[in-house]
């Protein structure tokens, strides 16, 4: 950041290299698609460029992530209301095979039991599942205590397997 704020072009290229795939990584948990990450992450290194000289203390990581995260939700909530007010006419699907179709159901199951998370708890989820961020660094990010991000881990990972065993029971019970 100290050569950021001189202005040094040097220094936006060297935070692209180091954050720009996990940043899009992070955002395309919240987003629908790799473009709309894309320009989340985007916005957001735009903006911390735009606000170098007034960062004083942290963890750019954490500034980044924050950013980031900010402008995914308010994208998701713009996707919201375009997918609401949008007519699509349903796309017919060829047959798949039976193991396909199982594996296809599972995963929307897993997608359905990871969206019914509580936010909170979800975005942790992800930043650790998704984006390999160690519990220290989710609490950076989130400006929570490391212990909260462990309790909500166990938490999201009990209520992930509830959900998963059922699904799984009510499969094996139809075949």
């Amino acid at each position: 950041m100290d050569r950021a704020r001189r202005d040094d072009p040097a220094a936006l290229d060297a935070l692209l290299a180091a954050y720009w795939r996990p940043l899009v990584r992070y955002a395309r948990g919240f987003v629908e698609s790799r473009d709309a990450a894309e320009d989340v992450v985007q916005e957001s290194f735009i903006a911390v460029w735009d606000r170098r000289l007034e960062w004083r203390a942290g963890s750019l990581a954490g500034l980044l992530y924050r950013a980031t995260r900010n402008r995914a939700l308010n994208e998701r909530r713009r996707e919201r209301v375009r997918r609401e007010w949008r007519i699509v006419a349903p796309v017919d699907e060829a047959p798949s095979p039976w193991q396909t179709l199982q594996d296809r159901e599972l995963g929307e199951c897993l997608e359905r039991a990871i969206e019914a998370l509580p936010p909170r708890r979800r975005e942790i989820f992800l930043l650790a599942r998704v984006d390999g961020l160690v519990y220290r660094e989710i609490a950076e990010v989130l400006g929570i205590s490391a212990q909260t991000v462990a309790n909500q881990m166990s938490a999201a990972l009990a209520e992930l397997r509830r959900a998963l065993s059922a699904a799984v029971g009510r499969s094996a019970e139809a075949d």
